[in-house]
């Protein structure tokens, strides 16, 4: 088994480097995503890689391609996140992946009906 690279490795042998590889196998900071983001694989960082809710608003503000569905199923997001972007996560994956409060459940139930 390798070793993971550093990402001072990566950033010296960036222009050798498969960088679809490097979103799912590699442990990459949000520093180093938001510097790549043009060449990262952005379906396999809502995969593989944990992203905060501040990475993720910043890219769905900028238009990233980030795919809702899958940070719906591969994330874990807060309440307040899921009903600022209520328009374009998926409800029913919601349902399915997140973790859910009684309370939340019963107070958005506009959601699922």
């Amino acid at each position: 088994m390798s070793s993971p690279l550093t990402e001072e490795v990566m950033r010296s042998l960036q222009n050798e480097l498969d960088f679809s590889i490097l979103s799912q196998y590699q442990n990459l900071s949000e520093e180093f995503m938001e510097e790549f983001r043009e060449k990262l694989d952005f379906d396999k960082l809502c995969r593989y890689q944990k992203l905060s809710e501040i990475f993720l608003r910043r890219c769905l503000e900028r238009g990233d391609l980030i795919n809702p569905a899958l940070v719906t199923e591969f994330q874990s997001l807060s309440p307040n996140f899921m009903l600022e972007y209520q328009t374009i996560l998926d409800w029913k994956l919601i349902s399915e992946f997140q973790v859910l409060s009684e309370g939340f459940i019963l107070d958005h139930n506009r959601f699922w009906i």
